[in-house]
């Protein structure tokens, strides 16, 4: 008997549904019956309804063997790009977190206007756990029944629920009881886990769960709209809906979680794409062998081909990697929601501004602006995806007559009326292809007058562009297959170069929504493991098995699960060697018991599990659903869109910037920075340029700076205007009392259990306190390098004296006495080392008095062992220094070194221009190597991150579209690194130790900078990010005998001398000197 699943994806224009016969995946029309374009409706059912019921008259299948409807939109987050009151509630913040996390309250870096429609409070409980597993204090029930009462009190019924390293609470002990506990207490509210919601990484998971909150009433209109659609529709079968990452959510579980639907439709592109081409065969004609995988010699497959998909719009071209489990490669790093930080995985997309209705511009057939509204697009990619630069995709390749290009303009949905073949005025690519003769479309006579020369220009233009943007997805050196989808497919040529297939699938328009119903469902495992005494594979494959029984929980079928995706990373500063593990298993949904006896258990389209007879939300409490407010009841009105009027809109200019990039609102140019009497007075705009600065100072450690930087944006607003304030290290008498401080840990625990704020402070009080120092005249970083260089703004503030523009190295360091005040002799004991808890340790040690050899090794190893102690996310304070020290053996001007740094990437950004010209325009140095990675190697030893990355040269043509690069050479870079870049050496492909050439050393400045010009740290490299590394010279405080030592090859265990980057040192230029009044 055959059956039936219906796939549907709601985009912005269109609505498109298609329905396959289970059965038939492996026949050549992939068992596709029927699909069909519906204009996407406001109110969303509507459009979804039309487009259902025509491909129900297409097919005439027998609705009651329809298994499935699955839907991927984005129409649950509309309201929060939006602002819209209407249909966002209103949230509380209730974070498990002991002392901990107050110094970034809830909301940190939303736009002002979602900010001001969600906020709904917060609430500080005790809860939460350490990196270890140990509690950070108990779950106090008494404190939870209060915070429930307050927050009903206040009218509030949405809840976000976040417990510090609640993704490793496996047992359940705090966010699910603590929710158990308040809904006890008060029904009626509606609690969202964060655990459930993404993985560590507080402030980016929170931020996940507020929106999510934000959205629930909305996420239940939405579904109840969707199913009285299915009602009328006489569908009886389960209704998924499509998740970020291509896996299929029951209806109601994604009611549950609609911040899990926002970006589904490049992943049901992209993944029926792989299907309607076949990947799923076991004889692929996409995998299949081509002359250049074969082993000459041999005759053997040497490696498998990588498959990329393809999909030319009438705007854009969207190009994605497939993995060889048939989804798409996930995006690593940030993702944005309505200007919002959050961080999940959403696949990988590079766009560039390029389609069917790309306007081709030459002098004698300019485009026609008067008739046209189209958009202008320029070159875009996810928040990670790499590109050569931040300026538009190249406009044309050096071979093409400079009076042609193709995009990025475009006339978009008017083709029919602008394009010249349907009559219109304007000459787009689809008018190439068709003068070409490539495809009969339209009125082809209508463009016969297209010059020969011209045609040609723009054929080789078109290839131009679609060869860089494959290239620049490319995961290997492997051969590449490409399956072109989308009506703007027919502008790709028999022959692309660098791609040895190309596969034009059928049904490639309908591919979105064959992806919608082709979805399989997923089982995640993200969980940190210490490795003492334990089997690092048996841990790995115990992972592995959590993981398959997930995915079986809920609903996939478990001979069909599989792991696609494992994961690990050391992770940095820990006493035992200590490995995060990410497990992702798939599996095609369970054939339901009704149906199982004459439907094959082998049908790779098997239906999902009915609802009824098997629930499958991951939550497995009753009181784990949340529970409609009788404020919010379910409305039955169908319109679930909810559009309102005008007033109930929160302006979407000023307001709808992210608070932590304020820059977006001024001219950069023109910009002065507030400079009275020989005192900076920084504002929000100049945080987030030294932001940018410190982390290319970082040269790869130092840690992020995002967070310190709204922890600086936070005691900006908090304090009286000129409390942060900034003076040069010569502003200061000889005699001056300058204290230091700086956050002290792994970044991996700084980022998941925030400070409480005062640490720095209470690390600078006891010490003083110790000295017997009543006053002191300022502060002063250890290190200008990540994000160390910012954490030193809120604590001048809060004591009310100046930060001084100067730091102890120039960069960033992996140790507390790599300063340049403990090389030139300065005694760095007594240290003070501080928590939240308020626990504060003093090291002095005696031989640190004597300057012995090993007393600075050995201060860091007890310092790191009370850190750990201490839980690894502590502040330490070492022995303050005079002003005479600051003025002769700091490194000046850093603070302001940093904010000419991050000016000159953001002006650069602004006016698409190359960032690096810009940075060495404000800061000497050179560029030593453009191009992308090949391979990453990390291990871990002593506590650190140890490893390699290796570096390949671009082709020529790559060369073309890229930035302005070193010395062209074929070339690759190998970068050894421990947390910071440590050299830089030209090698062979395999980087033997005999091939390299060593072109850079510390203590000069090697960083490494991605397609926006921000710093890439160690932690975040990974192949196929295409990159420019600069070196730039270090202080002469470095280049001593005594600053070599300590700073230099040597102090790192290399047997080599140091190699000068052969730019001049020159002293950075001063803020306060050049816009003073």
């Amino acid at each position: 008997m055959t059956f039936y699943r219906i796939g549907v994806d709601v985009g912005g224009t269109n609505t498109d549904a298609a329905i396959l016969d289970v059965q038939a995946a492996h026949e050549p029309t992939r068992g596709v019956l029927a699909s069909h374009k519906a204009v996407t409706t406001p109110d969303i059912t509507s459009g979804i309804e039309a487009a259902i019921v025509a491909i129900l008259k297409a097919s005439k299948v027998d609705r009651s063997r329809i298994l499935s409807v699955a839907i991927g939109t984005t129409h649950f987050i509309n309201a929060l790009i939006e602002a819209d009151a209407t249909r966002l509630d209103q949230v509380a913040v209730v974070r498990l977190c002991g002392p901990f996390t107050r110094q970034m309250p809830p909301f940190s870096g939303f736009p002002l206007g979602i900010h001001n429609v969600l906020d709904g409070g917060a609430y500080y409980l005790d809860g939460g756990l350490e990196m270890d597993g140990r509690p950070i204090a108990p779950l106090d029930e008494a404190q939870v029944r209060s915070a429930a009462r307050e927050i009903v009190a206040s009218g509030v019924r949405a809840v976000a629920l976040v417990g510090v390293f609640s993704p490793l609470d496996h047992d359940d002990i705090y966010e699910e009881k603590c929710k158990a506990i308040m809904l006890d207490e008060q029904p009626e509210l509606r609690v969202v886990c964060s655990k459930h919601i993404g993985p560590t990484g507080f402030l980016e998971r929170e931020n996940a769960t507020i929106l999510n909150a934000a959205i629930l009433r909305t996420g239940h209109n939405v579904k109840d709209g969707f199913k009285r659609a299915m009602e009328r529709l006489s569908l009886t079968c389960p209704l998924y809906l499509s998740q970020n990452d291509g896996t299929l959510i029951d209806a109601d579980t994604a009611a549950d979680f609609p911040i899990k639907t926002f970006a589904s439709g490049p992943s049901n592109s992209m993944s029926g794409a792989a299907f309607l081409a076949g990947l799923h065969e076991e004889h692929s004609e996409v995998r299949s062998s081509t002359p250049s995988t074969l082993n000459e010699d041999k005759g053997e497959v040497v490696v498998e081909p990588q498959i990329l998909v393809v999909d030319i719009g009438g705007t854009t071209t969207d190009v994605c990697a497939l993995l060889p489990s048939g989804f798409p490669r996930q995006a690593p790093g940030f993702v944005e929601i309505a200007g919002v930080r959050t961080a999940f995985s959403i696949p990988e997309v590079v766009s560039i501004g390029l389609g069917g209705g790309s306007k081709v511009e030459t002098a004698s057939y300019p485009s026609s602006s008067a008739s046209s509204t189209a958009s202008s697009p320029s070159s875009t990619s996810s928040p990670s995806s790499p590109s050569s630069s931040p300026s538009s995709p190249p406009s044309q390749c050096s071979s093409c007559p400079t009076s042609v290009s193709v995009g990025p303009s475009s006339v978009g949905h008017e083709l029919l009326a602008q394009a010249r073949v349907f009559g219109g005025p304007t000459l787009t690519a689809t008018d190439i292809v068709v003068a070409e003769g490539s495809v009969q479309l339209g009125d082809a006579s209508l463009v016969s007058d297209v010059p020969v020369e011209t045609r040609q220009a723009a054929r080789r233009e078109l290839n131009f562009l679609l060869e860089t943007v494959i290239d620049k997805m490319k995961m290997s050196t492997a051969p590449v297959h490409v399956i072109l989808v989308g009506g703007g497919s027919i502008l790709a040529a028999d022959y692309i170069r660098g791609v040895d297939k190309c596969i034009h699938p059928i049904h490639q328009g309908a591919a979105n929504a064959v992806g919608a119903a082709i979805g399989k469902i997923c089982g995640e495992i993200d969980t940190v493991e210490i490795l003492q005494g334990k089997d690092e594979n048996a841990v790995i494959a115990a992972a592995c098995e959590k993981a398959i029984a997930t995915a079986v929980s809920k609903g996939a079928a478990a001979d069909d699960v599989k792991i696609v995706e494992v994961n690990k990373m050391p992770l940095q500063y820990m006493s035992q060697v200590t490995i995060r593990i990410q497990v992702r298993a798939v599996g095609r949904p369970v054939v339901p018991v009704e149906f199982s006896s004459s439907s094959s258990s082998s049908s790779s389209l098997s239906p999902p599990l009915s609802l009824a007879s098997r629930p499958i939300s991951p939550l497995p409490s009753p009181r784990s659903s949340p529970i409609p407010s009788p404020s919010h009841p379910h409305t039955h009105d169908d319109s679930v869109s909810g559009r309102q009027a005008d007033s109930d809109r929160i302006s979407t200019s000023r307001t709808s910037f992210p608070s932590s990039k304020p820059s977006l609102g001024i001219d950069i140019a023109t910009y002065r920075p507030d400079v009275r009497d020989g005192v900076w007075y920084p504002s929000d705009i100049d945080l987030e340029f030294i932001s940018t600065g410190c982390a290319i100072l970082g040269t790869g450690g130092g840690g992020p700076t995002y967070y310190e930087y709204l922890k600086s944006l936070k005691a900006l607003n908090s304090y009286s205007r000129g409390r942060m304030r900034i003076i040069s290290p010569t502003s200061l008498k000889d005699d001056a009392t300058v204290c230091l401080g700086a956050w002290y840990g792994s970044p991996s625990v700084i980022n998941e259990r925030l400070a409480a704020g005062h640490e720095i402070i209470d690390a600078i009080n006891a010490l003083n306190k110790m000295r017997n120092i009543d006053r002191f005249d300022g502060v002063l970083a250890d290190e200008i390098g990540g994000g160390n260089g910012l954490c030193i703004l809120p604590v001048g503030a809060h004591f009310d004296v100046p930060i001084i523009d100067a730091d102890g190295m120039g960069r960033a360091y992996p140790t507390i006495y790599h300063v340049t005040f403990s090389v030139y002799g300065h005694n760095m004991c007594p240290v003070m080392i501080t928590d939240a808890r308020g626990n504060a340790l003093a090291a002095l040690l005696m031989e640190c008095v004597d300057k012995s050899a090993d007393s600075s090794v050995r201060l860091e190893a007890c310092l790191r062992t009370a850190a750990i102690e201490l839980g690894l996310s502590c502040a330490t304070s070492t022995n303050p220094i005079s002003g005479k020290m600051a003025k002769t053996v700091a490194v000046t001007n850093t603070i302001s070194q940093s904010w000419y740094l991050g000016r000159a990437v953001h002006m650069a950004r602004r006016s698409k221009t190359s960032y690096t010209d810009a940075i060495l325009d404000v800061c000497p140095g050179k560029v030593l190597f453009t191009g992308k990675i090949i391979d990453v190697q990390r291990h871990l030893d002593g506590g650190y991150t140890m490893g390699a990355v290796v570096l390949a040269p671009f082709t020529e043509a790559e060369r073309e579209a890229g930035p302005s690069a070193g010395d062209a050479c074929d070339r690759h870079l190998v970068i050894p690194f421990q947390n910071e870049y440590l050299y830089a050496a030209l090698c062979d492909a395999s980087a033997s130790e005999e091939s390299r050439e060593v072109v850079a050393t510390v203590p000069d400045l090697i960083s490494i900078l991605g397609h926006d010009g921000e710093a890439i740290g160690s932690q975040d490299l990974r192949f196929g990010l295409r990159v420019n590394v600069i070196v730039l010279p270090c202080s002469p405080l470095w280049k001593t005998e005594k600053g070599i030592a300590v700073g230099g090859p040597l102090g790192f265990g290399f047997k080599m001398e140091p190699v000068d980057c052969g730019i001049p040192f020159t002293a950075a230029r001063s803020v306060i000197e050049e816009f003073g009044i």
